[in-house]
């Protein structure tokens, strides 16, 4: 499963770690339930702004937001 940052709907604001709960990310999250077999890999990407060191810790951030959300809705963690 690929979660896509970068359509309509974007799970992160700008330079943000806020999780935007949406309809997309839902999906997935029900589909991983109902499908034992499916694993999700998490690669989050941010912009060209700030440091590098600024923007690893930034997708670090936010990859830790999508793992804590997907677990909390009851993926086993060895599935992401």
């Amino acid at each position: 499963i690929v979660i896509d940052d970068h359509r309509n709907s974007p799970l992160f604001s700008k330079g943000s770690s806020v999780l935007k709960i949406n309809y997309a990310l839902e999906k997935i999250a029900v589909d991983l339930l109902r499908s034992p077999h499916l694993f999700v890999h998490v690669v989050v990407h941010t912009d060209d702004q700030g440091t590098a060191v600024q923007n690893q810790q930034l997708s670090q951030a936010r990859a830790d937001k999508l793992v804590e959300y997907l677990l909390w809705q009851g993926v086993n963690p060895d599935r992401i």
